[in-house]
This record gives structure tokens, sequence and C-alpha cells, in this order.
């Protein structure tokens, strides 16, 4: 009832944790998109919010980390981009350094995220703790 009755709410739909498996291959991302196109359509969302801890980096440490996972999130943000309608608010939680290359280290540009995303949060419990 609270979902037809406000259309003035933002309902994204939010995907939290790893996405390494997810994001590795041209078939994967594929497929990821497609459920998540579906999902977006059939709830009639207006947004995805993506939660990764975190793309090259270890989070909990049984998470998989592949030294791709960066640019493997940048092309399938690229395709959930263009799959998704144009008014599709993309969100991405992320650390105050986001996204690690293939070397280990945090990248220096990171634009072409900016291009895909809307709107980028600041994990602050990462920054200044949760107390």
């Amino acid at each position: 009832i609270v979902f037809t009755s406000n259309d003035h709410l933002s309902w994204p739909l939010s995907l939290p944790r790893y996405f390494s498996s997810a994001v590795s291959t041209d078939k994967n991302r594929r497929e990821f998109v497609k459920s998540i196109v579906s999902t977006y359509s059939e709830f009639k969302l207006n947004g995805v919010d993506l939660d990764w801890e975190y793309p090259g980096h270890q989070g909990e440490g049984s998470n998989q980390v592949s030294p791709k996972d960066s640019a493997n999130f940048l092309l399938f943000l690229q395709l959930l981009r263009s799959s998704l309608p144009h008014t599709a608010v993309i969100t991405a939680a992320v650390l105050l350094t986001p996204f690690y290359g293939a070397s280990g280290q945090p990248l220096k540009n990171v634009t072409q995220f900016a291009d895909v995303l809307d709107w980028v949060l600041l994990m602050n419990y990462d920054i200044w703790g949760c107390q």
C-alpha cells in the first residue's frame, strides 16, 4: 500500500557485500545486470545502491578478491547504467580510497566511475569507527 500510494518516495534496490565473482566475466556481468534490471522493473524501483566491501581489497577476510575487481566493477557499472532507464539512480557506498587497481594501490583517477554513478556515499564507520 505504501509502495503504490507514495510516488514521491525513493525505492532503490540495495545490494550489499561482495561482487567479485558476479562481475568477473562478461557473462557474469550480463546475468547480474539482467537480474537487477528485472527486479528494478518488476517492483517499479527508482535506483540501485551497491555496497561492495571492497573492490580489489579484502573485507572481512573471507570474501573473494581479484586484482581486476575495480576494472570489472567499472565494466559492470557501465553495463548497468546503459541497461536501466536514464532516470534510474545508481549509488555506491565506498571507502575513503574507493577503488584499488591491479597493483593493489588505490586508483588515482576515478572519473570513469563518476560518469556512471549518481552518488558516492562514504562509509564513515570505516574512517572513524562505529563507537
